[in-house]
């Protein structure tokens, strides 16, 4: 090394720092990038789950107000329906005709899509004291 001039000698070590500074500034910002990367994808991790939940929370109650809304129209026509024919027992002069009854559940379900099925239960000889008549013909009305 004694033979090189000091003018190489000092570019050579100039040189040498800055490559070497380069590399450390290289290798800084690689740390640097991988660490924002990580947290930027932890924070969108979170982001993405919130928003997802929020969505499945939204979505669930309007399904939830849509399920009531269908349980309480089940449950209302069938109780509309007892108390009409509760009313019909009890008053005998506008009391109903097993056939006006049965017209009556029919009509409640064909105008409620939702309505599966509709019927009518009473006790033995309960509604209109005539059961012996239907006993045994096979109708839908009867106390078989």
């Amino acid at each position: 090394m004694k033979e090189l001039p000091l003018k190489t000698k000092l570019f050579t070590i100039t040189l040498s720092a800055i490559v070497l500074l380069a590399l450390v500034l290289t290798w800084r910002s690689y740390q640097g990038i991988n660490a924002l990367s990580h947290e930027l994808g932890t924070q969108t991790e979170k982001n993405l789950t919130a928003a997802v939940i929020a969505r499945l929370q939204t979505e669930t109650q309007a399904y939830g107000e849509q399920i009531s809304g269908y349980i309480n129209a089940a449950y209302r026509i069938p109780l509309t329906m007892a108390e009409v024919i509760k009313l019909s027992i009890t008053d005998q002069d506008h009391a109903f005709s097993r056939e006006q009854v049965s017209e009556l559940l029919g009509n409640a379900l064909r105008a409620n899509a939702d309505l599966s099925a509709s019927y009518a239960h009473f006790e033995a000889d309960g509604y209109d004291g005539r059961d012996a008549e239907f006993t045994g013909l096979g109708v839908i009305h009867s106390s078989d």
